[in-house]
């Protein structure tokens, strides 16, 4: 973390190499140029991720007239990001110094932000810094209450819960309870259905394969469609069936760079689906432009699960998610989250696209629960 604060802090930043010297914006030019002009050259390195990264983050810091960078949005997008610290903190105070000295940001950033913090203080006030979207990149950790995110681990998992998402999940604002009282987080929210089933877990995708439809992967989605099928409790044609299906696997809204801006005919979007699952079933196929593309569109799907809800909705879901958890949508949220009863309390186990809820259409079920969850 020390080295990425150097690059972002520094305007005029030089790679030396024994006697050879490169300026940086000459070293990053050509990766910045293939990676915008050439979409289809990923390569397989983690270090690549982080150099683009730290080049946004340092002209970010460097021009004043931009955006005020915020640390929380730092934060998420280098959790994506393999990362190592001596000190755990120092994965989360870097970020806040990081946009304490920019130019464009008020000087209050840290405000708390401190060594005298214990690792499970520092991330709990970040988490509530963070607001709703803690419960979309919090989950599993032994040492932290299932709410709080764990900056530790990084997670490869498209987040559904970001800026330029179209989901409007909640018809409510904010709700007035949403606080902590040591390790308990209370939140307002709507029971809306539960989990019946779930099919297997579909590993997260490098970023060298985001068009590589012949990956071994790959074929969990025609496992998931045959899933799909037998465990649909909604008695319409098979196309209609197809039509969720492909909602689903590719989180339509979450507006993703491969979802497209014009909206596409029904019967375009299911000939695009066959082809792609013909290619899964039948050897010997041909991965064309178009397969390489709707697989490309998939990528919500990676590191989640493909389940059905109690009342028939084709839904994606952490890995953790077991049949009989809950999904409830916080007041003002964006997406449903996923949190299943632990005695008289509930642990999240994170965010979901749930089809048929995504848009507030919550507001004409009968039978929703509003209540106020106590997470532990």
């Amino acid at each position: 973390m020390s080295i990425i604060s150097e690059l972002v802090y520094s305007r005029h930043p030089i790679i030396r190499f024994q006697s050879i010297e490169i300026p940086w914006d000459q070293f990053v030019a050509p990766f910045d140029l293939l990676a915008f002009y050439y979409p289809y050259w990923t390569p397989d390195l983690r270090a690549m991720k982080v150099l683009h990264i730290v080049e946004y983050l340092r002209r970010r810091f460097h021009f004043p007239h931009s955006e005020p960078l915020d640390p929380h949005e730092i934060l998420l997008i280098l959790k994506s990001c393999y990362r190592e610290a001596d000190d755990p903190r120092d994965l989360v105070i870097s970020v806040y110094a990081i946009t304490e000295h920019a130019e464009s940001t008020s000087k209050d950033v840290l405000n708390g932000i401190d060594y005298s913090l214990s690792v499970k203080e520092l991330f709990r006030m970040t988490a509530l810094r963070l607001g709703l979207l803690c419960l979309s990149v919090s989950g599993k950790s032994e040492d932290l209450p299932s709410w709080v995110p764990d900056w530790r681990v990084t997670s490869n998992v498209f987040r559904l819960n970001h800026d330029e998402a179209k989901f409007h999940a909640s018809p409510h604002e904010k709700g007035d309870r949403f606080s902590a009282n040591g390790d308990i987080l209370q939140c307002e929210a709507l029971l809306v259905d539960v989990i019946q089933r779930t099919s297997g877990f579909l590993p997260s995708r490098r970023d060298c394969d985001n068009y590589n439809a012949s990956s071994g992967n790959a074929v969990v989605f025609d496992e998931w469609f045959t899933f799909a099928e037998e465990h649909s409790k909604r008695n319409v044609p098979k196309d209609d069936v197809l039509l969720e299906y492909i909602d689903t696997i590719q989180a339509k809204g979450c507006n993703h760079r491969w979802e497209p801006t014009e909206p596409e005919s029904p019967k375009f979007r299911i000939e695009q689906a066959r082809k792609f699952l013909d290619f899964l079933q039948i050897e010997n196929s041909k991965e064309t432009l178009g397969v390489k593309l709707f697989f490309a569109a998939c990528l919500p799907s990676h590191g989640r699960k493909f389940g059905v809800t109690r009342s028939g909705r084709f839904c994606l879901v952490p890995r953790d998610t077991q049949n009989g958890d809950y999904v409830c949508i916080p007041h003002g949220s964006k997406v449903p989250v996923i949190w299943r009863r632990v005695s008289d309390l509930y642990a999240n186990i994170g965010e979901c696209y749930v089809h048929g809820l995504m848009h507030g259409e919550v507001r004409s079920l009968v039978g929703v629960r509003e209540q106020i969850f106590q997470l532990a």
